[in-house]
């Protein structure tokens, strides 16, 4: 039986330093949310004066609405490892040599890792509670939900990670290969399925904005950046002031040039990704990923 190619991008498959056994896809993912952030001030006459003790004309330090946005890289040999949500070997060369998949997530303002290191994003596509499906009449069509945890920085209040909740539509593009089997009676397909472009909303919480009062008196306490009950003169147990409201955007596209250099040369850091900075790309090029 002849060999049939519906895809000429199928006739890659197999070849380059990444790539074992279907191409290597890369997406960038993005996460823009209207959350809190902190800001300074002068109380004046009203609920804090009334009712939590404060004077007109004290500083304080409070939540007011703000914007933050996240960026992520997804990658792996084929759409199972580039949403497998972890790290782990894509392939490994006779040499010892290891080309690995993942996923980066990264504050785009601060350049910090969403999770503790480069490699420990939380993040769930399919692994617990997130789910892929192919839908639609000529099945080209995607419908996915997925969880990003966001771990305090540095500079936050919340202590306990938030949680991003992500759920939206978008476009399948497939590639398949009928090849001859040695068996007469029987053929292998090979496919290659990339999500071409996903979007939706975001809701969750993240970790409470950090921040102090401005006006500094010598040996002054810092306050942290306050949120208040929202039961006046009651004790209602609504406020959670570890947490801050997110709710948003959020994009996944394939990016087919980077695709294309990390099957050829092996590693995210050579893959020509505009989004990383250059500090966080150094450090995965000293880590060798």
């Amino acid at each position: 039986m002849k060999k049939l190619m519906i895809a000429a991008a199928v006739a890659a498959i197999g070849a380059g330093a990444f790539a074992s056994g279907s191409q290597a896809q890369v997406y960038d993912a993005k996460i823009t949310v209207k959350t809190t952030v902190c800001k300074t001030g002068k109380v004046s006459n009203g609920y804090l004066t009334q009712i939590e003790g404060y004077e007109r004309g004290d500083s304080i330090a409070y939540r007011a609405q703000g914007s933050r946005t996240i960026l992520g890289l997804l990658w792996g040999c084929g759409c199972d490892e580039a949403f497998a949500g972890a790290w782990d070997v894509a392939n490994k060369k006779d040499d010892g040599t290891k080309y690995w998949y993942g996923n980066l997530f990264w504050d785009k303002k601060t350049g910090e890792w969403i999770g503790d290191t480069f490699d420990s994003t939380v993040v769930d596509f399919g692994t617990n509670e997130g789910f892929i499906n192919r839908i639609g009449k000529k099945a080209n069509e995607v419908e996915m939900y997925w969880i990003l945890e966001v771990n305090p920085s540095e500079t936050d209040d919340g202590t306990e990670p938030g949680v991003l909740n992500n759920a939206g539509f978008g476009k399948i593009s497939d590639s398949f290969a009928l090849e001859d089997s040695d068996d007469e009676d029987s053929s292998t397909v090979t496919c290659d399925s990339v999500i071409k472009s996903a979007k939706g909303n975001t809701a969750g919480f993240l970790p409470a904005p950090g921040g102090e009062t401005t006006d500094c008196e010598y040996c002054q306490a810092a306050e942290g950046c306050e949120a208040w009950d929202f039961c006046a003169c009651e004790d209602s147990g609504f406020n959670k002031p570890e947490r801050t409201a997110a709710t948003g955007t959020w994009t996944l596209k394939y990016n087919k040039s980077a695709s294309s250099k990390l099957s050829a040369k092996g590693y995210i850091h050579q893959a020509g990704v505009k989004s990383l900075p250059k500090d966080r790309l150094e450090e995965l090029k000293k880590l060798g990923e």
